[in-house]
Protein backbone atom coordinates (compact mmCIF):
# COMPACT_ATOMS: atom_id res chain seq x y z
CA UNK A 1 0.00 0.00 0.00
CA UNK A 2 1.08 3.91 -0.43
CA UNK A 3 -0.26 4.86 2.70
CA UNK A 4 -2.51 7.68 1.11
CA UNK A 5 -4.79 9.85 3.25
CA UNK A 6 -7.15 7.67 4.26
CA UNK A 7 -4.69 5.47 6.30
CA UNK A 8 -3.86 8.45 8.68
CA UNK A 9 -7.96 8.34 9.82
CA UNK A 10 -9.19 6.51 12.49
CA UNK A 11 -12.57 4.40 12.10
CA UNK A 12 -14.02 6.78 14.97
CA UNK A 13 -12.68 9.82 12.88
CA UNK A 14 -13.99 8.15 9.58
CA UNK A 15 -17.27 7.77 11.01
CA UNK A 16 -17.69 10.97 13.24
CA UNK A 17 -17.01 12.71 9.54
CA UNK A 18 -19.50 10.81 7.66
CA UNK A 19 -22.19 11.71 10.50
CA UNK A 20 -21.15 15.29 10.07
CA UNK A 21 -21.17 14.92 6.53
CA UNK A 22 -24.68 13.36 6.28
CA UNK A 23 -26.11 15.82 8.58
CA UNK A 24 -24.92 18.64 6.72
CA UNK A 25 -26.37 17.14 3.54
CA UNK A 26 -29.76 16.77 5.39
CA UNK A 27 -29.68 19.93 6.70
CA UNK A 28 -28.68 21.85 3.58
CA UNK A 29 -31.41 19.70 1.31
CA UNK A 30 -34.00 20.88 4.11
CA UNK A 31 -33.31 24.80 4.33
CA UNK A 32 -33.61 24.46 0.41
CA UNK A 33 -36.84 23.16 0.11
CA UNK A 34 -37.87 25.03 3.36
CA UNK A 35 -37.31 28.45 1.38
CA UNK A 36 -39.02 27.01 -1.84
CA UNK A 37 -42.06 26.09 0.62
CA UNK A 38 -42.04 29.04 2.14
CA UNK A 39 -41.58 31.17 -1.14
CA UNK A 40 -44.30 29.14 -2.52
CA UNK A 41 -46.51 29.87 0.48
CA UNK A 42 -45.41 33.91 0.19
CA UNK A 43 -46.61 33.53 -3.15
CA UNK A 44 -49.74 31.97 -2.97
CA UNK A 45 -51.17 34.16 -0.35
CA UNK A 46 -49.83 37.73 -1.71
CA UNK A 47 -51.55 36.85 -5.06
CA UNK A 48 -54.83 35.17 -3.30
CA UNK A 49 -55.08 37.57 -0.63
CA UNK A 50 -54.74 40.79 -2.59
CA UNK A 51 -52.63 43.56 -0.61
CA UNK A 52 -55.17 44.41 2.20
CA UNK A 53 -55.50 41.36 3.45
CA UNK A 54 -52.17 40.37 2.83
CA UNK A 55 -51.49 43.29 5.07
CA UNK A 56 -53.28 41.70 7.90
CA UNK A 57 -52.13 38.54 7.31
CA UNK A 58 -48.39 39.72 7.07
CA UNK A 59 -48.33 41.94 10.12
CA UNK A 60 -50.47 38.95 12.32
CA UNK A 61 -47.40 36.20 10.92
CA UNK A 62 -45.00 38.26 12.24
CA UNK A 63 -45.93 38.99 15.73
CA UNK A 64 -46.52 35.01 15.78
CA UNK A 65 -43.02 34.27 14.72
CA UNK A 66 -42.09 37.21 17.66
CA UNK A 67 -43.55 35.27 20.40
CA UNK A 68 -42.91 31.62 18.86
CA UNK A 69 -39.03 32.64 19.64
CA UNK A 70 -40.98 33.15 23.55
CA UNK A 71 -42.99 30.05 23.49
CA UNK A 72 -41.12 27.28 24.50
CA UNK A 73 -39.57 29.15 27.22
CA UNK A 74 -35.79 27.66 26.96
CA UNK A 75 -37.18 24.39 26.55
CA UNK A 76 -35.31 23.49 23.53
CA UNK A 77 -32.13 24.40 24.68
CA UNK A 78 -32.53 22.33 27.94
CA UNK A 79 -33.18 19.26 25.96
CA UNK A 80 -29.77 20.03 23.79
CA UNK A 81 -28.01 20.22 27.08
CA UNK A 82 -29.93 17.68 29.38
CA UNK A 83 -31.26 14.90 27.08
CA UNK A 84 -27.75 13.52 25.68
CA UNK A 85 -26.41 13.83 29.62
CA UNK A 86 -29.36 11.16 30.67
CA UNK A 87 -28.63 8.92 27.59
CA UNK A 88 -28.49 6.00 30.33
CA UNK A 89 -31.78 6.61 32.39
CA UNK A 90 -34.53 6.82 30.24
CA UNK A 91 -37.14 8.32 33.22
CA UNK A 92 -35.28 11.12 33.42
CA UNK A 93 -35.48 11.85 30.06
CA UNK A 94 -38.96 11.17 30.18
CA UNK A 95 -38.95 13.95 32.86
CA UNK A 96 -37.31 16.41 31.07
CA UNK A 97 -39.02 15.78 27.92
CA UNK A 98 -42.20 16.34 29.95
CA UNK A 99 -41.22 19.21 31.62
CA UNK A 100 -40.12 20.57 28.60
CA UNK A 101 -44.04 20.21 26.96
CA UNK A 102 -45.28 21.46 30.24
CA UNK A 103 -43.70 24.48 30.26
CA UNK A 104 -44.25 25.25 26.57
CA UNK A 105 -47.72 24.44 26.71
CA UNK A 106 -48.10 26.77 29.73
CA UNK A 107 -46.55 29.45 28.16
CA UNK A 108 -48.23 28.99 25.03
CA UNK A 109 -51.70 28.93 26.92
CA UNK A 110 -50.62 32.20 28.43
CA UNK A 111 -49.57 33.55 25.24
CA UNK A 112 -52.75 32.86 23.50
CA UNK A 113 -54.81 34.53 26.03
CA UNK A 114 -52.97 37.23 26.40
CA UNK A 115 -53.24 37.44 22.24
CA UNK A 116 -56.88 37.19 22.29
CA UNK A 117 -57.48 40.06 24.60
CA UNK A 118 -54.91 42.43 23.20
CA UNK A 119 -56.02 41.86 19.81
CA UNK A 120 -58.63 44.19 19.58
CA UNK A 121 -56.04 47.09 21.07
CA UNK A 122 -53.77 46.01 18.60
CA UNK A 123 -55.98 46.83 15.33
CA UNK A 124 -56.81 50.24 16.89
CA UNK A 125 -53.61 51.32 17.31
CA UNK A 126 -51.83 49.56 13.93
CA UNK A 127 -54.02 48.14 10.76
CA UNK A 128 -57.50 49.23 11.66
CA UNK A 129 -58.97 46.06 9.74
CA UNK A 130 -61.93 44.01 10.87
CA UNK A 131 -60.36 40.83 9.98
CA UNK A 132 -57.16 41.40 11.90
CA UNK A 133 -58.11 40.68 15.37
CA UNK A 134 -59.45 37.10 14.42
CA UNK A 135 -56.36 36.97 12.43
CA UNK A 136 -54.56 37.81 15.35
CA UNK A 137 -56.23 35.61 17.72
CA UNK A 138 -55.72 32.37 15.34
CA UNK A 139 -52.02 33.01 15.22
CA UNK A 140 -51.95 33.11 18.95
CA UNK A 141 -53.74 29.47 18.92
CA UNK A 142 -50.93 28.29 16.49
CA UNK A 143 -48.18 30.02 18.29
CA UNK A 144 -49.22 27.14 21.06
CA UNK A 145 -49.11 24.46 18.87
CA UNK A 146 -45.69 25.92 17.14
CA UNK A 147 -44.32 26.08 20.42
CA UNK A 148 -45.41 21.87 20.70
CA UNK A 149 -43.88 21.18 17.45
CA UNK A 150 -40.41 22.89 18.12
CA UNK A 151 -40.22 21.00 21.39
CA UNK A 152 -40.78 17.60 19.51
CA UNK A 153 -38.32 18.85 17.20
CA UNK A 154 -35.51 19.62 19.74
CA UNK A 155 -36.13 15.95 20.91
CA UNK A 156 -34.53 15.00 17.55
CA UNK A 157 -32.24 17.24 17.50
CA UNK A 158 -31.16 16.71 21.21
CA UNK A 159 -30.73 12.80 20.14
CA UNK A 160 -28.54 13.80 16.99
CA UNK A 161 -31.44 12.77 14.68
CA UNK A 162 -31.10 15.39 11.73
CA UNK A 163 -33.38 13.92 9.35
CA UNK A 164 -36.03 14.13 12.28
CA UNK A 165 -35.37 17.45 12.60
CA UNK A 166 -35.02 18.35 9.69
CA UNK A 167 -38.46 16.59 9.01
CA UNK A 168 -40.25 18.83 11.25
CA UNK A 169 -38.46 22.03 11.95
CA UNK A 170 -37.96 22.69 8.05
CA UNK A 171 -40.29 20.54 6.02
CA UNK A 172 -43.11 20.28 8.07
CA UNK A 173 -43.61 23.39 9.31
CA UNK A 174 -43.34 25.44 6.01
CA UNK A 175 -45.43 22.63 4.77
CA UNK A 176 -48.16 23.08 6.64
CA UNK A 177 -48.16 26.55 5.94
CA UNK A 178 -48.58 26.26 2.17
CA UNK A 179 -51.65 23.81 2.57
CA UNK A 180 -52.81 26.16 5.50
CA UNK A 181 -52.48 28.93 2.69
CA UNK A 182 -54.31 26.99 0.12
CA UNK A 183 -56.85 25.43 2.03
CA UNK A 184 -58.29 28.98 3.36
CA UNK A 185 -57.98 30.63 0.14
CA UNK A 186 -60.08 27.33 -1.94
CA UNK A 187 -62.93 28.29 1.75
CA UNK A 188 -62.88 31.79 0.62
CA UNK A 189 -60.75 33.71 3.39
Amino acid sequence: MDGGPTDDVSDEERDALLTIAHGAVVTSGGVSAQRALTSAAEFVLARGLGPVAYGVYALAFRIAQLLSRLVTFGSVPALQRYLPDYEDDPARQARVMGLAYATTLGVGLLIAAGVWMVAPWLNDVTVQQPAFPETMRLFGALVLLLGLVMVYAGIFRANGSARGEVLFNKLLRPGVRLVGALAALALGY
